[in-house]
């Protein structure tokens, strides 16, 4: 049977907290932060994501002659990966999804996953698809807020 992240986390109580909309078991980076600072790691974690990038760099580049980029020559896959900490905050890859969960159960992930899935067409289509240069209100409106949440997350492509 596979577990996931929200089949374990969710039977613990630490994590839960009220997210506006009902209990999310999902911590924001800042409150992430702030929970390790709580429980007495100085940094915070800062160091975090360069780390993170660097193993999320080498399993790409580990199978990059697996995924015969020739063939996909304007495609794109979204991958999801699943990170776990010892207690020195050391991440581990656990695992590399090809077809990452995109539920949003709270407003944290509707945020979250709302910003990802825009990058992701930043980064795929938009070179070889430019949008409009004029816009409907409703567009504008989205422009804006697109514009608001990447400066809340950022996301870069590594290869």
């Amino acid at each position: 049977m596979h577990l996931t992240n929200d089949s374990i986390q969710g039977k613990n109580d630490t994590y839960q907290k009220s997210d506006g909309g009902g209990v999310c078991n999902k911590f924001s980076w800042a409150e992430f932060g702030d929970y390790l600072k709580l429980k007495g790691f100085v940094a915070g974690g800062e160091d975090l994501i360069p780390k993170i990038q660097e193993l999320v760099k080498m399993s790409a580049l580990a199978v990059k002659e697996k995924m015969n980029a020739s063939h996909r020559k304007l495609g794109f896959e979204m991958m999801g990966y699943d990170f776990m900490l010892d207690e020195n905050l050391k991440p581990f890859l656990i695992e590399c999804n090809s077809n990452p969960c995109l539920e949003q159960p709270c407003p944290l992930l509707e945020r979250l996953i709302g910003n990802v899935i825009e990058s992701t067409f930043e980064i795929a289509v938009d070179p070889y698809h430019k949008p409009p240069k004029t816009l409907t209100n409703k567009g504008k409106e989205a422009v804006e807020e697109i514009g608001r949440l990447m400066e809340e997350n950022q996301y870069v492509q590594l290869l």
